[in-house]
């Protein structure tokens, strides 16, 4: 009689221990953590931004004058993910160059994070010198001017010019520039132009 409680028990016991390694290994298979959760491609209008699945960042220059408030990324991602923010829904990237927002791919049981920056294009001239004399820059309008000593050829003067590293301007540097009336200077910078119209006063600047 004890024989057979002992052996009724100890089968008892291995029907559990089979039963609770059965529901593991369910467990086990049902957990799938190999599904593709990175981002394929991510594009604003026909500019394509950087991937980076590494570091899960994504940079995209786009032209400028580009509103950055209602802006619908084209998003490729693997079969049978997610991605949310939804491809082709309208994000505010305004402010995204110092807080980037975040986008996150779902597949099965896991998910991936990027951090997501869309910026302008954008050159500027930095600092515009004749001799001395340093011109007063308005980045809104485009506009330089600088004020000069009565009396000063203004038919030959070879200007000093700072601007956004990368960028190329006409007229270039090293050259006298015919000053009688106002000149344009043209910023080109990743197939961006960025004129400006410098002015030259004779007389004092006002305080």
């Amino acid at each position: 009689m004890k024989t057979l409680k002992n052996n009724l028990g100890l089968g008892i016991f291995l029907l559990f221990i089979g039963l609770f390694t059965s529901c593991k290994e369910d467990s086990a298979t049902s957990l799938d953590l190999g599904s593709d959760v990175n981002i394929l491609s991510f594009k604003v209008g026909n500019t394509a931004g950087v991937v980076d699945n590494e570091k899960g960042t994504i940079s995209v220059l786009v032209p400028a004058g580009t509103d950055l408030s209602a802006v619908k990324p084209s998003i490729a991602i693997p079969e049978n993910a997610t991605v949310s923010p939804a491809s082709g829904s309208a994000q505010n990237f305004t402010f995204s160059s110092t807080t980037p927002l975040v986008y996150r791919v779902y597949n099965g049981n896991v998910f991936n994070t990027y951090q997501v920056t869309v910026k302008e294009i954008i050159a500027e001239i930095t600092a515009f010198r004749i001799g001395n004399k340093v011109g007063i820059i308005n980045q809104e309008n485009k506009s330089i001017t600088i004020y000069l000593p009565v009396g000063t050829d203004v038919k030959e003067l070879n200007p000093s010019v700072e601007f956004t590293n990368g960028a190329s301007i006409a007229p270039g540097q090293g050259g006298y520039v015919d000053f009688s009336s106002a000149v344009k200077y043209t910023l080109t910078y990743m197939g961006q132009t960025f004129p400006y119209t410098v002015t030259v006063v004779l007389g004092d600047e006002p305080a």
